[in-house]
């Protein structure tokens, strides 16, 4: 079980896998997703952005609490945080670095060019399902959560 300043905190790492492991049961709809659709259709837009800003956030959410846990520091950005997974035994270093690429992507949604942010939830999509589902079970190995 997971304390985190007295309080149990195993019960929101939990909940937070279970969303994780939710909003992966999304992915074939974003993989689905077209050019066309995406720059056309403000609502699909908008939800597949809103979806990878879920995954990418809960999965930071989820390294804080272990990191709290532990009583280590929190870093100050988001990739740190989730570089940070490199301190825990076993955790793949391969996994880290390119989860990291993904933690970017957070600030870049709001603030790039319609052509770029296609480019970047198509990286995501194509390439980041096996990095959360790692990131799932490895959690649930070790934290008992």
């Amino acid at each position: 079980q997971l304390y985190i300043g007295g309080l149990f905190s195993g019960l929101h790492l939990t909940t937070l896998l279970k969303f994780l492991t939710n909003e992966l049961a999304d992915w074939n709809i974003y993989l689905e997703l077209s050019w066309d659709e995406y720059q056309n259709d403000r609502v699909r837009r908008r939800s597949s952005e809103h979806w990878r800003e879920n995954i990418v956030n809960a999965s930071i959410d989820v390294v804080r609490i272990l990191l709290a846990s532990e009583k280590k520091s929190l870093p100050g950005t988001y990739r740190e945080v989730l570089r940070s997974f490199m301190s825990f035994h076993e955790f793949d270093k391969n996994t880290v670095e390119r989860s990291c690429e993904f933690a970017r992507l957070r600030n870049i949604i709001t603030h790039e060019y319609l052509d770029i942010r296609w480019e970047e939830i198509r990286n995501f999509v194509k390439n980041a399902r096996p990095l959360f589902e790692y990131t799932i079970e490895y959690v649930k190995k070790n934290f008992s959560a």
